[in-house]
């Protein structure tokens, strides 16, 4: 317990140190910080981390508000709105991703930029719909279908969008107890994750979701390959 204290303290006096050495943060120190806040989350997937990190990076906004800032602002608002144990807590930080996804919206140039915050748009609209399947499952299993499209087409490279629709659909197919398999697209992604890792030494732009879409693809090729199909979104 006493290590994990000084962890915490030591990420936290790191991320201070670079905040209020200089008015504004370059791409290195940028990088750095949401290294720490992500590697945070890696380590123990908890909501009180995702609200840690959340908060680091609303303060971060506040020095550099450029599109790689609102973005990460806008993941980890979504993933605690995923992890919200309450209705409450959940619609304050999906209403807090809406207002920073407009920001990073107006910052986007590229359309690998522009692609990666329509796929966390769908990201979050399918934990709306899973939520309450019954209320949403009509509006917006076709809203989520088109998002993941527009991604893909701005930019066919974004694994996110390539392993997440096929969770999507996969999820759907199993509902209506239909035998489509996706784990092609499981495939493409994971080489797609594996050359991003070796070509980029940054956080800057996204790297999350290679180890969920991992083990779907090992379980597609596997004896459980069934199983695959039945998966939720994992962060």
């Amino acid at each position: 317990m006493k290590i994990k204290i000084i962890g915490i303290i030591a990420c936290f006096l790191f991320f201070t140190s670079i905040v209020h050495s200089q008015e504004s943060l370059g791409k290195k120190e940028l990088d750095s910080v949401i290294r720490v806040c992500v590697k945070k989350i890696d380590k123990e997937e908890t909501v009180e981390n995702m609200r840690w990190s959340a908060n680091m990076m609303e303060r971060v906004t506040k020095i550099n508000n450029c599109w790689t800032s609102n973005y990460y602002l806008c993941y980890f608002y979504l993933l605690v709105a995923m992890e919200s144990k309450t209705s409450e807590e959940k619609d304050v930080y999906c209403n807090s991703f809406f207002k920073i996804y407009s920001i990073a919206e107006n910052f986007a140039k590229t359309n690998q930029e522009k692609s990666e915050l329509l796929t966390l748009k769908a990201f979050l609209k399918i934990d709306v719909l899973i939520s309450d399947p019954i209320k949403h499952g009509k509006d917006l299993s076709g809203e989520i279908l088109q998002l993941f499209n527009e991604a893909m087409v701005l930019y066919p490279k974004n694994p996110r969008a390539i392993y997440l629709n096929a969770v999507f659909k996969s999820g759907m197919a199993n509902f209506f107890n239909t035998k489509d398999n996706y784990c092609n697209s499981f495939l493409l992604a994971n080489k797609i994750f594996v050359k991003d890792f070796v070509e980029k030494d940054t956080y800057l732009m996204p790297l999350w979701g290679a180890e969920h879409n991992s083990s779907l693809l090992i379980k597609c090729y596997g004896s459980d390959d069934k199983n695959a199909q039945k998966e939720a979104p994992a962060k």
